[in-house]
């Protein structure tokens, strides 16, 4: 859950799950950008990022009634780089749609966990407080509405917390249809609101300085914990299905060492549970977590053969390795369903379900190859991304029924 910002190309998708070049794709993962934020060490979440690229490249598809302000007919395509779809939750999802004028965009919104999508809704128009007009495309940052409640968006300001001055914020409490212009404040908050998800403003040091934080959906101020965790060098954060937040990571690009905390009330207070155990690959680990007692360190540099896999029941406190069985390889996905059952994806598109903690698998069929966990459930990834496939990918409220999802393209 440490990034929910996914780009699709389902071309590039299907590709990568032909004949995925592991060790590129650890290296690479380690380094790929994400928007303006550097990649986060989450488990699924680096997978998906390699998984779930661009997805807007094909033509055609399913096409809502649009208004306006609608985008360019069929003479142009939607490229990969201009959608970026968000869910909050299982049932509320953001498609976002740019255009190549800086700070221009539409948007579309779904209540039902993607079965509909709302008609193209325009971005606000953007001033540039220097000269009155909208600013030079060279010059400006793109913009990105954020999806924080169901029917709530906030465009941020430019300018990162806690400095959110000079440059014009907006909010829509109507999903987009209408907004405002507002100057947000920082204020304090003793712990995050159920079923919210906190994140630093960027990747960069003075970010993860600044705190660990959420916009307020009535006043679309920024909100900061009063109690951090531990340290600033984390990574990506996850939530588990009873509200307990974990961060974790290794830095920017894996050369610091490994930090692990977790929250069991909301984020009032911290543990500290970095591993005492001498575990080479930390620096690249991922994190799938059941809850505030159950979570799952492994090694996400797929040339690691076999699978290793550590455990704790206890919250951090003690970290014991797994023996797992059969031996696994080359793993594409880890997640944690609802029930605590722990879910493999391997090179070979083999999918195994254990229920005793990582010891013993067996082989099982489901439609995703990898999933992380989102407020009231998981979003997963289809295997195929060919053209003809209209799945996008899935949303699950326990991990074993999955609802496909596609998005709306534009031609």
């Amino acid at each position: 859950m440490s990034d929910l910002y996914h780009r699709y190309d389902r071309a590039a998708v299907s590709e990568l799950i032909a004949q995925p070049p592991f060790a590129e794709l650890a290296d690479r993962g380690r380094r790929r950008a994400h928007r303006t934020r550097t990649v986060r060490f989450a488990g699924v979440a680096v997978l998906a990022a390699l998984v779930a690229a661009p997805l807007l490249a094909r033509p055609g598809g399913s096409r809502p009634e649009a208004p306006g302000g609608s985008p360019p007919g069929a003479e142009r395509m939607w490229s990969g780089r201009d959608a970026i779809v968000t869910f909050l939750d299982i049932r509320n999802g953001l498609a976002q749609y740019g255009d190549q004028t800086c700070g221009k965009g539409w948007v579309s919104v779904t209540r039902d966990g993607g079965r509909n999508w709302s008609e193209l809704r325009e971005h606000p128009n953007i001033p540039d407080r220097r000269t009155g007009a909208r600013p030079d495309v060279r010059a400006c940052q793109r913009s990105a509405p954020i999806l924080i409640a169901p029917d709530t968006l906030v465009l941020a300001a430019p300018v990162q917390p806690p400095d959110m001055t000079g440059e014009p914020a907006f909010i829509s409490h109507d999903a987009g249809r209408t907004w405002r212009e507002y100057q947000p404040r920082v204020r304090v908050a003793d712990s995050v609101p159920n079923g919210t998800v906190p994140w630093w403003p960027c990747d960069e040091q003075p970010c993860k300085e600044a705190g660990l934080g959420w916009y307020d959906p009535q006043t679309g101020d920024w909100m900061v914990l009063r109690s951090q965790p531990p340290g600033a060098e984390y990574s990506a954060i996850s939530v588990g299905f009873d509200g307990s937040l974990w961060v974790y990571g290794a830095g920017a690009f894996g050369d610091d060492d490994f930090r692990l905390a977790v929250s069991r009330d909301r984020g009032r207070s911290w543990a500290d549970r970095t591993p005492d155990a001498d575990i080479g690959w930390l620096a690249t680990s991922g994190l799938a977590i059941h809850d505030g007692d159950t979570a799952y360190l492994y090694s996400m540099d797929t040339r690691s053969d076999p699978f290793d896999l550590y455990r704790t029941s206890d919250g951090g406190v003690t970290w014991r390795h797994v023996h797992v069985a059969p031996r696994l390889a080359e793993i594409l996905g880890v997640w944690v369903n609802r029930d605590g059952r722990l879910g493999v994806t391997d090179g070979a598109r083999n999918q195994y379900l254990s229920a005793d903690g990582g010891k013993t698998f067996a082989r099982i069929e489901l439609p995703v190859c990898a999933a992380e966990g989102i407020t009231g459930g998981l979003q997963g990834w289809p295997f195929e991304s060919a053209a003809a496939d209209p799945v996008d990918f899935y949303l699950s409220e326990d991990g074993l029924t999955w609802q496909p999802v596609q998005v709306p393209y534009y031609q």
